[in-house]
């Protein structure tokens, strides 16, 4: 998949930010690893309506140019929102990126749930992608940290 350089730069920033305020991270990151279990995460997105928000964005910027323009998920891979939340999720982000925050009178819908204020449906949208966030908070790291040359047990007590 291709991102354009401001996406790559974004998705870096927010991982590095969801690391960073997420105390699972921090309390799990042995050697620059941040390998911690996906429901530890969805926890803590469910706990922390901040870090949520940033899950919520770091899907916008996963989805391709192309369906960021049309509003519609168009290619079933796992990254972005999933087709259920892309209208909406979409126009959303792109408001508020603009630096506005969008009313609705008939409110925002996701889940079966209709949520009246649009942070809240950010939030709850963005706490339902603790899988797709989790990894590619993970994948940023580990280019950040490449692993470290693995050893044998021998090589590590001097015997070849």
């Amino acid at each position: 998949m291709e991102y354009t350089e401001e996406a790559c730069a974004s998705i870096k920033e927010i991982s590095q930010n969801i690391v960073a305020a997420c105390p699972v991270f921090r309390n799990n990151a042995r050697g620059g690893r941040v390998w911690i279990a996906e429901s530890q995460f969805r926890d803590a997105l469910r706990a922390s309506p901040e870090l949520a928000v940033m899950s919520f964005f770091l899907q916008y910027h996963l989805q391709e140019a192309g369906e960021q323009a049309i509003r519609k998920t168009v290619v079933k891979n796992r990254r972005g929102f999933m087709s259920s939340h892309a209208r909406t999720a979409t126009k959303i982000a792109q408001a508020i990126l603009g630096g506005e925050i969008p009313e609705s009178p008939e409110g925002f819908r996701a889940d079966g749930m209709r949520f009246t204020d649009a942070m809240e449906y950010v939030a709850h949208v963005g706490a339902r992608y603790a899988s797709s966030t989790l990894a590619t908070v993970q994948e940023v790291v580990e280019a950040d940290d490449p692993p470290r040359p693995k050893f044998s047990l021998a090589d590590l007590l001097g015997k070849a």
